[in-house]
């Protein structure tokens, strides 16, 4: 059971020490922490391609979140009990993007439904899911660290 849910709708792009925090806890708390997934819900079909997306909105964190007690120099062990995926998810790629960038010419999206913890690209293809945990950090004592890949 968790103490404390942290919602989604409590998003920063970057680890600073200047956000606000969205919840005190004691060490040993457990959370469930709802996030967004890597483009920020900005795309549900793949009608019109990149046209619109929000780059500076990718990679969304959810919180922040204060520890009590915790001090610069202390080193936090997180232990991630559980990871839901959606029903779907959106698979892209385009030129210089990713590891396939070089080599493609054209952008790729596509809308891949999620049964049973599996990613069924198509009638044939069907591939077992990884799960990542996404956006984790600490904020550093100065400056900020963006969410997303520079």
């Amino acid at each position: 059971m968790y103490v404390l849910i942290i919602s989604r709708e409590n998003v920063i792009y970057a680890m600073s020490a200047q956000n606000k925090p969205v919840a005190c806890i004691e060490p040993g708390t457990q959370l469930k922490f709802e996030t967004w997934d890597a483009l920020h819900g900005q795309m549900k079909t793949v009608d019109g391609g990149f046209d619109g997306l929000d780059w500076s909105r990718v990679n969304p964190a959810t919180g922040p979140v204060y520890i009590n007690g915790a001090e610069v120099g202390d080193v936090l062990s997180v232990k991630i009990n559980k990871i839901d995926v959606a029903d779907e998810g959106i698979v892209l790629c385009g030129k210089s993007m990713g590891v396939m960038g070089s080599v493609l010419q054209n952008s790729v999206i596509k809308i891949v439904p999620i049964k049973g913890n599996v990613a069924h690209y198509s009638d044939s293809i069907h591939l077992p899911l990884n799960k990542m945990v996404g956006v984790i950090g600490v904020a550093p004592k100065e400056g900020e660290r963006p969410c997303r890949c520079l």
